[in-house]
């Protein structure tokens, strides 16, 4: 048994009052590259064109845009080549003028089509040292076609309750038991998240 993108995007488009958007979250194990320089340490994933605000322009993940565009529906769709880069790996790989250059990604060429705002310390391995392409592209580079995570954004914080319970319900009628999902709104993540912390300073 298992919920495919689909089977989420079909839940959002049923439940407009409650759920805005979703969008699978796949993580790529793989070396990125940049003429004969690599780049071990950086966090590729694969998303959805919901991972952004339009209006806002700001990721799912609190990042913002600062050039170029994010990923579209229809590079999702077709599965392509394009991504999105932080801001050290502009620097560091582009030196500062990325945009329709190509990063090796797995060995596989993709042209910049966007890049991200500064957010740390452009660092390697930090928040800056990221990429995003399509969830489909991210699929084909690990061989499976399977997701693990999804992220869903409410209407509101109000409805945010309703759409977790909406989310419950969905998965719990695939699975048949709440053992083989876990659905968390990112207010319980900042109480755990605290919780954590409160506990290290104690101890």
């Amino acid at each position: 048994r298992s919920i495919s993108p689909d089977d989420m995007y079909q839940l959002v488009e049923k439940y407009p009052q409650y759920l805005s958007g979703v969008t699978p979250y796949v993580q790529t194990q793989t070396i990125v590259r940049s003429g004969s320089e690599e780049f071990k340490r950086t966090s590729v994933y694969g998303v959805g064109e919901s991972f952004v605000n339009p209006e806002l322009g700001t990721l799912m993940t609190g990042e913002s845009m600062g050039q170029g565009r994010f990923l579209q529906y229809i590079d999702v769709d077709r599965s392509q080549n394009v991504c999105v880069i932080g801001a050290y790996l502009e620097q560091n790989a582009f030196r500062g003028d990325a945009l329709g250059k190509t990063l090796y990604i797995g060995g596989v060429p993709f042209t910049v089509v966007g890049v991200l705002n500064k957010t740390g310390d452009l660092t390697e391995g930090s928040g800056d040292d990221v990429v995003y392409i399509p969830y489909t592209a991210a699929q084909r580079l690990n061989g499976t076609g399977m997701v693990s995570l999804y992220m869903i954004t409410s209407t509101s914080k109000d409805t945010a309750a309703t759409a977790k319970g909406l989310v419950e319900n969905r998965l719990y009628k695939t699975y048949q038991s709440s053992d083989y999902y876990y659905v968390i709104t990112s207010a319980e993540m900042m109480d755990s998240m605290n919780m954590m912390m409160n506990v290290m300073m104690i101890v």
